[in-house]
């Protein structure tokens, strides 16, 4: 067995964050883990998970919809301005290869996620009224689909 699986599969049982670590660290841990397995490990929204404990003392209950908003709007950013890194990355390595077709297909392929995800997060709100943090469910819609489409990019054009 590949010991890099191994190791993944270690880090899959438990989370992948040490107390000291910051929010960047953990994201950046997870994506490079689940980079390496080829698809999205469990660990997205760590981060959030510990801010909510911060803020609360508990990561799974006691936070309001706006607290449980204000922990994971970081983490949607940050997945977000990932997948649109290793979408630059992935575009950049296609025109460096002077591979118009794949650079087109990029393109296009990024261009229809981003509908598709705004359309399908959109929809996650329905059934939520206004009012403070009834913008969670996009939120972590958001974190979720811009998190895999990260990892799904992170294997192409290298």
């Amino acid at each position: 067995m590949n010991i890099r699986l191994v190791v993944a599969l270690g880090l899959i049982a438990g989370p992948v964050w040490a107390a000291e670590d910051t929010p960047d660290e953990l994201r950046a841990a997870c994506f490079e883990m689940s980079a390496m397995m080829g698809q999205l490990a469990p660990c997205a929204g760590e981060a959030a998970q510990v801010c909510l404990e911060a803020k609360t003392g508990s990561a799974n209950k006691g936070a309001s919809a706006s607290v449980m908003a204000e922990c994971f709007a970081p983490e949607a950013a940050w997945w977000d301005q990932k997948a649109t890194a290793e979408y630059e990355r992935v575009l950049a390595d296609f025109q460096q290869m002077n591979a118009a077709d794949q650079s087109e297909a990029v393109k296009a392929l990024h261009a229809a996620w981003l509908t598709y995800r705004d359309a399908k997060c959109d929809v996650a709100i329905a059934g939520f009224g206004p009012g403070a943090g009834s913008n969670l469910p996009v939120i972590i819609c958001r974190m979720n689909e811009s998190a895999e489409h990260a990892v799904y990019l992170s294997v192409r054009g290298k």
